[in-house]
């Protein structure tokens, strides 16, 4: 009786077995997963994956990877690329183009244009001062733009060789930094205020010494936005003692100005670079000459980057008191033709007599002009304080702080 009793519970067991399986296993496809398919997971798409789609990872947006978007590259933004914003560019912004800027052109400069240049944003059109040593208290009411007076030419940083004294440039950068202004540094190639040891040594050691004031000024600023690499380097002006060592007119004529520009892009490759002058704004054959250097820097490079940036004019009184807005405009017309921006740099004016009413008469057919103009991207004045200024009788605002007529005018026809 106990054999038959433990027969008959083993033969239960094993019908009982049966049974689980048969209620556990799929009537079509018999792989237990509880689904009409016969991949062995528990939904109906006919992979293993677990999901309800047919590409066979684990997520539900039907291609083959396992981001949970539409696309196959791998990340989670729902494009054909693998750098995890939203368009199909291959770059980590969103703009639609190939550059990693957020911006919409082909180059990787943050322009709108299909150019690789060396700048990240573009300049606002501005109305700059120097600061000759000191910051006015006034200043940031009226200008936003600097150049150092004097205090970051050769002369004056390196009297003494191999002593490099920064105080006063660094005044003047400073404060444009702390103010978000761009700073332009006045000048590294110039014949006047060059250390007056400059003319006692070899042509080999004056190319050395221009290379090291530009390697040190580098090394010293690291976000300088505009340079006046050249300096008056016309006929008859001041070009620099030491341009036979930096090649003299050589093949093109103005060799020792290609390998200075070549010197200052090597070292600032992300600032603009100016050739810069007087006399140019008045005088037609002037402005033919300086447009014959722009067009041979225009045609060299650094290591496929541009020489020259813009144009600089000085615009001082002894060129613009007496030029009407149509002079102004047609010279402008003319320097615009090599296609650069145009930079009037150092901008003082008299009025007859120290007449303000002349004055501002002046000011209104020049300044005008130049900022009408839409080759102009900034005017610097050479400064602004009645008595201070480089040449007598320029200055718009009186050392008490009160503005003179020029002054007034020109903040009313700059919305200030």
């Amino acid at each position: 009786m106990i054999i038959f009793k433990n027969l008959f519970i083993s033969v239960l067991i094993v019908l009982q077995g049966l049974l689980f399986a048969s209620c556990g296993s799929d009537s079509s496809g018999g792989n237990g997963d509880g689904d009409t398919d016969t991949d062995g997971d528990t939904d109906t798409d006919g992979d293993s994956d677990g999901d309800t789609d047919t590409d066979g990872d684990s997520d539900t947006d039907g291609d083959t990877d396992t981001d949970g978007d539409t696309d196959t590259d791998g990340d989670s933004d729902g494009d054909s690329d693998t750098d995890g914003d939203s368009d199909s560019d291959g770059d980590s912004d969103t703009d639609g183009d190939t550059d990693s800027g957020s911006d919409n052109d082909t180059g990787s400069d943050g322009d709108t244009d299909s150019e690789t240049e060396t700048d990240e944003k573009p300049m606002q059109k501005y109305v700059g001062n120097i600061i000759p040593g000191n910051v006015r208290s006034d200043f940031d009411n009226y200008w936003n733009q600097v150049t150092a007076e004097n205090g970051c030419k050769w002369e004056s940083v390196e009297r003494t060789r191999g002593q490099m004294n920064w105080k006063s440039c660094d005044t003047a950068y400073n404060h444009a930094k702390s103010k978000g202004y761009p700073f332009k540094f006045h000048t590294f190639v110039w014949g006047n205020q060059e250390p007056s040891w400059l003319g006692g040594i070899s042509d080999t050691e004056k190319r050395e010494e221009v290379e090291e004031f530009i390697r040190l000024a580098s090394e010293h600023y690291d976000d300088i936005d505009m340079i006046d690499v050249v300096n008056e380097a016309l006929p008859g002006h001041a070009p620099s003692h030491a341009s036979a060592a930096l090649g003299g007119s050589g093949a093109s004529g103005w060799d020792w100005i290609v390998t200075s520009f070549k010197l200052a892009r090597q070292y600032f490759p992300k600032a603009k670079l100016f050739i810069n002058d007087y006399g140019i704004i008045s005088d037609p054959n002037a402005i033919k000459r300086y447009l014959e250097i722009v067009e041979i820097l225009k045609s060299n490079d650094y290591d496929g980057a541009p020489l020259i940036d813009g144009i600089g004019i000085q615009s001082h009184c002894f060129n613009v008191n007496n030029m009407s807005y149509d002079q102004v405009k047609k010279n402008l017309d003319t320097l615009a033709t090599a296609g650069l921006p145009i930079h009037s740099s150092e901008l003082d004016i008299q009025g007859q007599g120290n007449s303000e009413s002349s004055q501002k008469q002046r000011y209104e057919a020049v300044f005008s002009a130049l900022w009408e103009h839409p080759a102009v991207a900034g005017i610097t004045l050479w400064g602004y304080v009645q008595g201070t200024t480089w040449i007598e009788d320029t200055g718009i605002v009186n050392q008490d702080g009160s503005q003179r007529e020029a002054m007034k005018w020109l903040m009313e026809y700059l919305g200030k």
